[in-house]
Order: C-alpha cells, then sequence, then structure tokens
C-alpha cells in the first residue's frame, strides 16, 4: 500500500519559550510541543523517511510505508542538537537539518537575537546518531534576488561543505527564505543536488512534479496538536488554500 501523500514538515528551532526572542519567535516550538507532536506521530504509526527516501519513491525507484513523514529543520540552530535530536532518538525519528556553512559554529545573521548555530562536533554527533542534512546555502542570502555569480557560489560552496562534513554525494538542498527563483531552482539541478525544498505548502498534493521546488508544511508554536493532526493529512493543503481565500476575499 503506497501512502497517498508524504508531508514534508518544517521546523527551526526547538527550544524553551523563554529563549524563543522577539523576531524567530514564529519559528520556535517548544521542546514539549516537539515531544508531544513526535509522540502522536508514533502513535498514529508514522515513520520518518529520507529526502533520499522520498525523491527514489517519487521517481518510482523505491516504495515506503503507508504513513511517511519527513523531518526537516532550517539554519541549522545549535538547539537542534540540545533539545530536538535526544526527542528524535528516543521515538526513532530522523530528520534532516539544512546548515548556512559559512555561519558553522557562529550566530545567525537574518534575524535579530545572535542566536547560536551548530558547530561541526554537535554536527558530527548528530550525523552519527542517524540525523541527515542538507545545504541552506553559504550564506543565507535571498537567491531570487541574487545575481547568477552570487547563486552559484552560494549554492557550490556549501554543497562542497555538506559533503565532507557528512561523507555523503546525495545533499538536499533549502531554499533561503523559502524563494526559489529559476536561476537558483537551474544551478541546484546543475551542480548535482538531491532536490530543494521550499516553504510554500502548495494547493495540492501532487508530489510527481519538480524535485527541485518540493513543498512543505510549516509547524509554529502556535500549533495545537490537533492542528499538528491536521497538517500531516492529504487535504490539508487544499485546507490552507482555502483558507486563504477566504482570508483575502475580507
Amino acid at each position: 500500500m503506497k501512502p497517498d501523500w508524504v508531508p514534508i514538515l518544517c521546523y527551526h528551532r526547538v527550544c524553551p519559550e523563554s529563549e524563543f526572542g522577539p523576531d524567530p519567535g514564529s519559528l520556535c516550538v517548544t521542546p514539549g510541543q516537539f515531544g508531544r507532536q513526535l509522540a502522536l506521530l508514533k502513535a498514529l504509526g508514522y515513520r520518518t523517511v529520507t529526502l533520499a527516501d522520498l525523491a527514489a519513491y517519487l521517481k518510482a525507484q523505491k516504495n515506503l510505508p503507508p504513513r511517511s513523514v519527513v523531518l526537516t529543520f532550517d539554519d541549522g540552530y545549535a538547539d537542534n542538537c540540545v533539545h530536538a535530536f535526544p526527542l528524535l532518538k528516543k521515538h526513532g525519528f530522523t530528520a534532516t537539518v539544512f546548515l548556512v556553512t559559512d555561519r558553522i559554529g557562529g550566530t545567525n545573521v537574518w534575524d535579530s537575537g545572535k542566536v547560536p548555530l551548530l558547530n561541526e562536533d554537535q554536527i558530527v554527533r548528530m550525523r552519527d546518531g542517524g540525523v541527515h542534512f542538507g545545504s541552506h546555502s553559504a550564506g543565507h542570502a535571498d537567491l531570487s534576488r541574487s545575481d547568477p555569480g552570487t547563486i552559484r557560489r552560494e549554492l557550490s560552496d556549501s554543497l562542497e561543505k555538506v559533503r565532507g562534513l557528512c561523507g555523503r554525494m546525495d545533499v538536499p538542498f533549502c531554499y533561503p527564505y523559502g524563494r526559489p527563483g529559476p536561476a537558483a531552482k537551474a544551478a541546484a539541478r546543475e551542480l548535482g543536488y538531491l532536490c530543494a525544498l521550499s516553504t510554500d505548502t502548495g494547493s495540492d498534493t501532487d508530489q510527481s512534479g519538480d524535485l527541485f521546488e518540493m513543498r512543505r508544511v510549516q509547524v509554529f508554536p502556535s500549533t495545537t496538536l490537533s492542528g499538528f493532526w491536521k497538517k500531516l493529512q492529504p487535504w490539508y493543503p487544499r485546507w490552507q488554500k482555502f483558507q486563504k481565500k477566504l482570508k483575502s476575499s475580507f
């Protein structure tokens, strides 16, 4: 039995509410929230698969369990190791963390607050514990507004760094700010990335199209457990599109 739809969930930070901060607060969930979400996935019989698994499935090269889900984390915050990683191990799940490679071991420069990012020791520890890594560019530039030279440099430098750290050739890419742009999509394909992800849920569950603009479902601090369940359903993208259309009509 094939899955009707494989949701790709998008997280950023997992940290106590006291560490949310004013700007990136909408991109955080607490360890308690994350733990309850993972527990629900397990109770419902979901299994986490990698983006390599999903890409192979979409190319009809591999079968997946009926209830498959992909967990992703953008930016590579240090709290992914401190708080998310132990919970992933507890529930027997895996995830993919997208790294801004020029900032490894430093802090973020795209939001306020100077939040610590993963260092190489943490990345290796997570890698050895079954977590996968991808590229989120070298410097988190908005590639939809960048010139071709900058785009290629951002993608190629980060690709080599991730391959060196993780020892894998099949590296996925995640567009900074979730904005693909034709030039960035072309560069990701030409440089040999496995696939590329945006943050737009889209309007349907058809995942048979462009592997270089794969859609995700974002998880927010306001996401209740029932809301999280909804995000797993095949009808959720259509529901979200309907809600947006309804709001814009008033």
